[in-house]
């Protein structure tokens, strides 16, 4: 697995970062690499092409975009933290439990500043179940699982791509010239590292084959 992957909020040498490096290169293996794309699409050249719009309308609906995705990610991220919360059940795993609550109730106050951020600059949010299911990065939960450290590291995984996706959109957020919805993602990036960093606490060393 090549390092431009691994989260600059993780150390390679941690039980998670560990775990992250051994499932992402299981993963390249079987051809599902789950790294959240941001690349442009058809409909940012669409907008680019329409005669009608200024530079900071056009630039607007591009952040309005990316804000889209972080919303769609973090709402899906809320319900796999909500399912793994469930499954860990065992009273062995209450920290892990604490922190999976913790990250669903800081997804509800930065996606709600999320969504007002894309009111102001006159968007319009797409948060129904349909549309985050569409847009959401994220590969399905493994519910089945009867392994809890399986339950840990999807959870693990999935703080991980959201963050580093909101990351990369903060560059390109600066190159758009929004401070204020930098600062936004910029903290929501920070919020769920700093949960991720919690759970690389908790987690032992992975065994190595």
């Amino acid at each position: 697995m090549d390092d431009q992957f691994m989260p600059s909020d993780v150390s390679r040498s941690s039980p998670i970062g560990q775990r992250l490096r051994l499932d992402m290169d299981r993963l390249f293996r079987e051809g599902h690499t789950r790294v959240l794309s941001r690349a442009a699409d058809d409909r940012d050249a669409r907008d680019s092409a329409e005669p009608s719009r200024d530079a900071q309308s056009l630039a607007n609906v591009m952040i309005c975009r990316r804000l889209n995705q972080s919303i769609a990610d973090c709402l899906d991220l809320q319900s796999q933290c909500r399912q793994a919360r469930w499954r860990l059940a065992d009273s062995a795993y209450l920290e892990h439990r604490s922190i999976c609550t913790q990250a669903i109730q800081l997804v509800e106050h930065y996606v709600g500043l999320l969504g007002n951020r894309i009111v102001q600059l006159d968007g319009v949010v797409d948060s129904s179940v349909r549309q985050i299911a569409e847009r959401s990065g994220l590969n399905e939960y493994p519910a089945e699982a009867e392994d809890p450290q399986t339950h840990i590291n999807s959870v693990a995984f999935a703080l991980w791509l959201v963050s580093g996706a909101m990351r990369e959109d903060c560059d390109e957020i600066t190159k758009l010239g929004d401070a204020t919805s930098f600062k936004l993602l910029d903290q929501t990036a920070g919020s769920l590292a700093r949960c991720l960093e919690l759970l690389e606490n908790l987690t032992p060393e992975p065994a190595v084959s």
